[in-house]
């Protein structure tokens, strides 16, 4: 068993891919496992047919329009794409009208699905090209490409708590008392270019090696669950 099977193991195991899977299968899985991160257990409809439905006509749209993330050119443009897309969720999901259930889908379930899908394009593109020096042409390349000093940081609990014990960023600040009920998307917003303003992301040049918001979310979460 070499490494390549190794590594295929686990991917199958997390995403339910190998490292043979086209760009569309990428994404089908990348946007699954990020409902579930997103969704699973704070998202609450007791009807089990309508809420496939608005899973399936909510990840439509964002396959629609994900790819359109590497077209930014600003850190303004990429923000106006990621507010549209998370207000397309959030109005998929209010049209059903299940107001009366305890928990809704909120700007804080959106951003945290979105986050998640581009966290996980960027790291499964990332292991392909630098662990299997894939040697396939990916179409839509999520690690290799300038709007990664763009991604934002997926909100949860574990990096609102790291915020405050690294860079003394309460969320209380902005009104956020929990991540998953986040209704406002200018307080959202507001947290993440507070995030941007620290020192360590303020050397953003297009570098291999920089630090940008999402690489510093991948580290610092991964370190953080591990000491549990």
């Amino acid at each position: 068993m070499d490494h390549i099977d190794t590594i295929d193991f686990l991917l199958f195991g997390y995403f339910g891919i190998t490292s043979e899977a086209n760009d569309e299968i990428i994404l089908d899985s990348v946007i699954r496992r990020a409902y579930r991160d997103a969704a699973s257990h704070v998202l609450s409809l007791k009807d089990d047919k309508q809420k496939k439905a608005l899973k399936q006509q909510a990840t439509q749209k964002i396959k629609e329009v994900i790819y359109q993330a590497l077209e930014c050119t600003t850190q303004e443009d990429f923000d106006k794409w990621h507010q549209s897309l998370c207000e397309e969720l959030c109005n998929i999901y209010s049209l059903a009208c299940y107001k009366n259930d305890t928990r809704l889908f909120s700007y804080g379930i959106a951003q945290k699905w979105v986050n998640m899908t581009i966290k996980y394009l960027f790291l499964t593109h990332l292991l392909f090209v630098d662990i299997f020096n894939d040697s396939r042409e990916i179409k839509h390349n999520f690690a290799v490409c300038r709007s990664t000093q763009f991604y934002h940081v997926p909100l949860d609990s574990i990096v609102l708590d790291d915020l405050k014990e690294e860079f003394e960023i309460s969320s209380q600040t902005f009104d956020i008392a929990k991540w998953s009920q986040i209704d406002n998307y200018d307080q959202y917003l507001m947290l993440q270019k507070e995030i941007r303003k620290q020192e360590v992301f303020q050397e953003r040049k297009w570098d291999v090696g920089a630090e940008v918001p999402i690489t510093w979310e991948c580290k610092n979460w991964l370190a953080k669950v591990s000491q549990h």
